[in-house]
């Protein structure tokens, strides 16, 4: 469900607006970076609203983490 939301708000918006000015390997990485950012505030914003805590920026870190250093299959 996530993906479905997230690839065409975030995802494919910032490829369209990134395709005249930069080459499309730098697009496709800025969106992928873009997306990942938005999904990290999004979850500091759900980690702030649900226990109401101060956010620490933990998940966003985490997120990047797991999509850059963790291989796939």
């Amino acid at each position: 469900m996530v993906p479905a939301i997230l690839k065409p708000a975030i995802y494919i918006l910032m490829r369209q607006l990134c395709k005249g000015r930069m080459s499309s390997d730098h697009a496709r990485f800025l969106a992928v970076l873009a997306t990942f950012n938005f999904s990290g505030v999004a979850h500091e914003m759900f980690f702030f609203t649900l226990p109401l805590e101060i956010p620490t920026r933990e998940s966003l870190g985490f997120s990047c983490y797991m999509e850059f250093a963790l291989p796939r299959k």
